[in-house]
């Protein structure tokens, strides 16, 4: 009874610093479970247990080998016990944030599938992630379709009239790595066939499938499209009201919610974005004066703040003010955001995306539909930390970084970003391939072998949130 109470009262994050050299401990958390089982579960090498409120967790250090999934398994069924699990996680990690992933494989899992015992945040991580991303969204007044890549849109659409089947191959081979024989045996159809559809893709959508960043974008979109409703719109039949289109944007640069985006039938637009911030008010006003000098003939409407200046147009009217109003903006060291095609009843959401995309943009001119994804991480971060949805595969090797001065995290990176095509990723990193080979070798030791495709891309989804800008956009 004493060693129990003594694990008890410790706080937890003591019990892991004492842990010193230990690279591989597990946790589980279990709702509403009574001393006595507790104890019984600890007994089974756990060197910490703790409670807050109702929920409880045990910490197991995987490098003992004294528990595994099916003891655990058999102990809990044997209590009548339902548990979340989280590891192996580096040291570096809180017992608190250990806990909290464990808790939400736990609450997941017993939303998805009932009848579990236990549920492996590897395994039930995806759809954490997901119930976390519809509930952002509708907090924040976002929908799914304001982080597709617009071109799949408009793909299926094409689909839907002339049975041309190119979302499907796209889905294929994005889906099966890039590898173009496993993506044709998928379909069903000739490799050549397959070779011919993504090259009609590419010249059709203007779409370039040898960048890496395209090709994981439009992944990330098709992985929206499958799990979230409310797809990409439809694009609308009325032309453009410049009229209705200022008076949205001034609604949104006043944070004002009255009225409606448009008084007649609804209408498609497409917005430039420019920081302004940093200019003095005589270079506001110069560059305002060349944008709508710039925008005359193309019925562009405009909207300003002390932050950014806005300007809206029709889509097919867009890249000839792209031409004119980048050069001006660039030329003044103001970097601008471009957005695709959307119903201009999403035209206050699409301009709030827009400043976020200038705080994570990295160039001058960025495009919304190059960062979906990185959007919708820093959606989902004004809600709440993105932290227990970062896989433990990836926070790994970056541990072991840490401890040991490697750059193994960046060749994991590179070796995911490409597919996991190893010649590609050692060329983006300028180094032999037999060297790329070496550090995946290290790689695979210290986290199991390589992930497959689908938890390929749940460590990717880890890049890109580790990556988000620590500052956000004020009034947003």
């Amino acid at each position: 009874m004493e060693e129990t109470q003594r694990r008890w009262d410790e706080h937890p994050d003591l019990a892991l610093a004492r842990q010193d050299g230990l690279r591989g401990i597990c946790c589980i958390a279990l709702r509403g479970a009574p001393d006595a089982q507790l104890d019984a579960l600890a007994r089974m090498g756990a060197f910490c247990t703790y409670r807050e409120g109702e929920d409880a967790a045990l910490l197991y250090a995987q490098d003992e080998g004294v528990w595994s999934i099916e003891k655990l398994t058999n102990a809990l069924k044997s209590l009548g016990l339902q548990a979340g699990l989280s590891g192996p996680f580096a040291l570096a990690a809180s017992a608190h944030g250990c806990m909290l992933k464990a808790q939400l494989a736990l609450e997941t899992g017993l939303a998805v599938a009932p009848g579990r015992t236990v549920y492996p945040m590897g395994e039930f991580g995806e759809a954490a992630l997901l119930r976390a991303a519809r509930q952002a969204l509708a907090r924040q007044d976002f929908v799914p379709g304001d982080f597709l890549h617009e071109a799949l849109g408009r793909m299926a659409r094409m689909d839907a009239l002339r049975d041309t089947q190119y979302l499907r191959s796209l889905d294929a081979y994005l889906g099966c790595g890039r590898d173009m024989k496993r993506a044709a045996q998928a379909l069903g159809v000739h490799r050549n066939t397959l070779d011919y559809r993504l090259s009609r893709i590419g010249e059709l959508f203007a779409l370039d499938l040898g960048d890496m960043n395209t090709c994981f974008e439009l992944l990330f979109s098709l992985w929206l499209m499958k799990n979230l409703p409310a797809q990409a719109e439809a694009p609308a039949d009325a032309p453009f009201d410049a009229r209705a289109a200022q008076a949205a944007l001034w609604r949104h640069v006043e944070r004002r919610a009255d009225g409606e985006p448009s008084a007649g039938a609804p209408f498609s637009c497409a917005l430039l974005c420019v920081s302004v911030e940093a200019l003095p008010d005589d270079g506001r006003y110069a560059l305002l004066s060349g944008l709508s000098e710039a925008g005359q003939g193309l019925g562009a409407a405009f909207a300003f703040d002390e932050d950014v200046l806005l300007a809206a147009l029709a889509p097919e009217r867009m890249a000839a003010f792209e031409a004119a109003a980048v050069p001006l903006c660039t030329a003044q060291g103001c970097p601008v955001v471009l957005t695709q095609a959307f119903p201009a009843g999403r035209i206050d959401a699409r301009a709030r995306l827009c400043r976020m995309a200038l705080c994570a943009a990295s160039g001058l001119c960025t495009r919304t539909q190059d960062m979906g994804s990185t959007l919708l991480f820093m959606v989902m971060e004004r809600c709440c930390s993105l932290a227990p949805y970062l896989c433990e595969e990836v926070i790994r090797v970056m541990d072991d970084d840490a401890q040991k001065g490697t750059a193994l995290s960046r060749s994991l990176y590179a070796y995911l970003l490409h597919f996991r095509d190893m010649k590609l990723a050692a060329q983006q990193l300028h180094m032999h391939r037999n060297t790329m080979e070496y550090h995946m070798r290290k790689i695979d030791a210290l986290i199991g072998e390589t992930a497959g495709q689908e938890r390929r891309f749940m460590m990717m989804c880890t890049y890109k949130m580790l990556a988000l800008p620590q500052l956000m956009p004020h009034g947003l």
